[in-house]
């Protein structure tokens, strides 16, 4: 006659790495609404704002939902790290991905944001682009790092997830994450 174990008993504790995510992506998505406040209607409206998303291909409005949408994500994320619930661990995995592919898009359009922009504007910013693919660059490698993270065998098992096919999510959140960027690249030019 064996003992049965209830699920929470088989579920070992959160580790630590998800409990700092968790917190960081609640504090970061709370803090991201007055900040989307401030680049929408300050930075956005700026003369060297309007030229930089302009080259970007993004619309001020289009920034706005872009960044709230964020914001709920980062959250939502957050809360179900914190709770340990299935969904917190897809949840917290995507944003990773869909971080590292909005990296990978930028490192992209550097060049192209670079290019709409004037001499004289370029000339004027406190970087050059070297510092943006730097920038860019140390951001994906960080997000990489995070993603993998999630697969940690200590990680997976305190989500009850220990047993699923590791590729299984790795695919869908990146076919996932380049759908929304090329959803986003087509409102964007169509916005124009």
């Amino acid at each position: 006659m064996g003992v049965q174990m209830t699920e929470k008993e088989l579920k070992p504790g959160r580790p630590l790495g998800i409990s700092i995510f968790a917190w960081l992506d609640i504090i970061g998505g709370v803090l991201g609404v007055p900040i989307t406040a401030f680049v929408v209607f300050f930075f956005a409206k700026s003369i060297n704002g309007r030229h930089f998303l302009a080259g970007l291909g993004i619309s001020p409005e289009l920034l706005f939902v872009y960044l709230m949408v964020l914001c709920v994500l980062a959250i939502a994320s957050g809360v179900g790290m914190w709770s340990g619930k299935r969904w917190g661990w897809y949840l917290g995995s995507f944003f990773c991905v869909y971080n590292i592919v909005r990296d990978v898009n930028a490192l992209i359009r550097i060049t192209a944001a670079m290019n709409a922009m004037s001499r004289e504007d370029v000339a004027g910013m406190s970087h050059g682009p070297g510092f943006f693919y730097v920038k860019f660059g140390v951001r994906i490698i960080l997000g990489i790092l995070m993603y993998l993270y999630f697969f940690k065998a200590n990680v997976r098992a305190h989500f009850g997830l220990s047993e699923t096919k590791k590729w299984k999510p790795v695919a869908t959140q990146t076919a996932i994450c380049a759908a929304i960027l090329l959803l986003l690249t087509a409102i964007s030019r169509w916005t124009r």
